[in-house]
């Protein structure tokens, strides 16, 4: 009977967790609040533009320069390229541009 319930609860250790990433972290790496009737799309139905329904942080990600985070300001327009890629937004708050690599001599 140990056995049973050992095994029973990791398998229902192992569903929960599995579901808590589905239901809230995938949706919530693309996700972006937009106000009602302010939405722009392109043609092949990517959004374009909108006005931000509340302050989001973009997180982006290049392996040239690495990861980078802007804070937007609710109700401003964000606007991404085509194919989804963060273009602008207007700044909540002020960020500091640093440059880590050593200059050569």
């Amino acid at each position: 009977m140990k056995l049973f319930n050992s095994k029973l609860a990791n398998a229902a250790y192992f569903f929960s967790i599995s579901a808590i990433n589905f239901i809230f972290v995938q949706p919530a790496i693309s996700a972006v609040s937009c106000e009602p009737g302010t939405i722009n799309r392109y043609p092949n139905t990517s959004l374009a533009s909108c006005l931000l329904a509340r302050d989001t942080i973009v997180k982006i990600s290049n392996p040239q320069i690495g990861k980078l985070s802007f804070p937007c300001k609710a109700k401003e327009q964000i606007v991404f390229a085509q194919k989804s890629q963060f273009q602008s937004c207007k700044l909540s708050e002020n960020i500091k541009i640093r440059n880590t690599t050593p200059i050569p001599l």
